[in-house]
């Protein structure tokens, strides 16, 4: 793992505490973040193929595809969250743009897996284990 995947996994965890730490929150976020790694794959793809001028092609693709996450997801919030997806989308993007086109397949899968991890294994299971911990230590005081 690359320092970045650590750096994901921190994000998104913090994602999830803002979610006040709801086990139930996790799937729509995981959907959400996921679903933003694979829009930021598509915008780093679509941007290479630089027909428009630069500035105005990076526009209309993030202007296109951010109010299409928020159309698509809004009939759907209850299973995906929206602002993880374009969190997720702004992760990948961040991730993904410095890098060469041959790695960006491989780190997007990487970026999915961190993303994952830190939603419920740092997120929820930590989440959970500090919840015990607290219970535990309440009853002998």
């Amino acid at each position: 793992m690359q320092i970045a995947d650590h750096a994901v996994q921190l994000i998104v965890s913090a994602l999830y505490v803002m979610s006040d730490n709801q086990l139930s929150s996790a799937l729509p976020l995981t959907l959400g973040l996921l679903l933003g790694d694979i829009w930021a794959r598509l915008s780093i793809k679509l941007l290479s193929l630089t027909i428009l001028p630069y500035d105005l092609e990076l526009f209309l693709i993030l202007a296109i595809q951010g109010g299409l996450a928020v159309i698509l997801s809004a009939p759907i919030s209850k299973w995906l969250s929206c602002p993880a997806w374009l969190c997720g989308w702004a992760i990948g993007l961040t991730v993904l743009a410095p890098l060469k086109a041959a790695l960006a397949n491989e780190y997007c899968f990487q970026i999915g897996i961190a993303m994952v991890i830190g939603i419920w294994y740092i997120g929820a299971l930590l989440n959970l284990l500090q919840v015990k911990l607290d219970q535990l230590l309440s009853k002998h005081n």
